[in-house]
């Protein structure tokens, strides 16, 4: 079994040699160059990798990643699509050789970005090709049959969050034109405009989601969860505990169960918040691009603290506190919240 790293590249001279390292093992290395101005062409080539420079305009992911997967020999059996600014494992491609089930043409394996969840950059060299313009994503090509399998290793996001990525918005806008009612694009758009604050286009992409997707189920809760939120920076209460409703109904994780927390504290029902932090504590953690571990690592906790604290439960406070501080042991909201539950004891 041959087994190919390869990407799409623009002035990564920063993470160009770390790239080269972490890729050693693999049978085929190659990088598409869409005209760096730095040295990570020469950086490249200077460790062995195959580089072409390439041209796509207008700009598009899917046109770049389709170009360089093209461009890989025809011998290889299974390809990583890794960036620039991602490393693997240090035995990754053994364990890919050792792991990839026969006639699989999509390998998952864990996927570390700041927390851990299953992402999917391995395929086959053939019957796949790359879809959408941004965020794109890698899927079968006619009438191939999708196979998946797991790998026991991991990747590594480690970004320069120097890099400007201000055109998302802009590309995502497109897209959506060109795709239309198309679940994948709606989604990232709504999560756009929610990392940008912009609330009323948060809650009309999400109803457009509910609308017509039947789509990934985790996704159609995150949205709502998103349009929950966005209600309760505009002071529709009303509006995001439906929302949050919603959502749950979706998908009752611990999530979106959380929403309704927030939606309770921001009417100081505490009654409501420490019965739905219950229902929270009752779910399992969930492993996807959507979950949250600070979730499950402090927040939970915090939220019983307070609720606690403001039932009268001060043993109760301190007990879900010092969980909290344990978790996020550097907020210093944290902190002093323990220097005042401990002091009405």
């Amino acid at each position: 079994m041959k087994v190919a790293a390869y990407a799409i590249a623009l002035n990564e001279e920063k993470h160009a040699q770390r790239w080269a390292d972490t890729t050693k093992d693999a049978d085929f290395r190659l990088v598409c160059d869409t005209g760096s101005t730095d040295k990570t062409v020469e950086i490249l080539r200077s460790n062995g990798i195959i580089v072409y420079e390439i041209s796509v305009k207008p700009w598009r992911f899917d046109v770049a990643r389709n170009t360089a997967q093209s461009l890989l020999p025809t011998d290889i059996d299974v390809c990583l699509s890794l960036d620039l600014d991602e490393t693997v494992d240090e035995d990754f491609f053994k364990k890919v050789k050792e792991h990839w089930a026969p006639g699989a043409n999509k390998g998952w394996c864990d996927f570390d970005t700041g927390h851990t969840w299953l992402g999917a950059r391995l395929h086959a060299r053939d019957g796949i090709y790359w879809k959408y313009p941004i965020h794109e994503v890698f899927v079968p090509s006619l009438d191939t049959p999708l196979m998946s399998c797991t790998i026991p290793t991991k990747m590594y996001h480690k970004p320069d969050n120097t890099k400007s990525r201000g055109q998302y918005m802009t590309m995502l806008v497109a897209a959506s034109k060109e795709f239309g009612e198309d679940h994948r694009i709606w989604v990232y758009l709504c999560r756009e405009y929610y990392y940008y604050r912009m609330w009323e286009l948060v809650i009309s992409s999400a109803q457009k989601v509910t609308d017509f997707s039947k789509d990934w189920y985790v996704e159609r809760a995150a949205v709502c969860r998103f349009a929950s939120e966005a209600c309760r920076n505009l002071g529709r209460l009303e509006e995001a505990h439906t929302w949050a409703d919603k959502a749950i109904s979706i998908d009752p994780c611990g999530e979106a169960y959380y929403e309704k927390v927030r939606c309770y504290y921001e009417q100081s029902d505490w009654g409501g918040v420490w019965e739905t932090c219950k229902l929270v504590a009752k779910c399992e953690p969930t492993k996807h691009y959507l979950s949250s571990e600070a979730l499950w690592n402090w927040m939970l906790d915090d939220m019983r603290a307070l609720s606690a604290h403001n039932l009268g439960d001060k043993e109760k406070a301190v007990e879900y506190g010092e969980k909290a501080l344990k978790g996020n042991p550097s907020e210093t909201r944290l902190i002093n919240n323990m220097v005042f539950y401990k002091q009405g004891i």
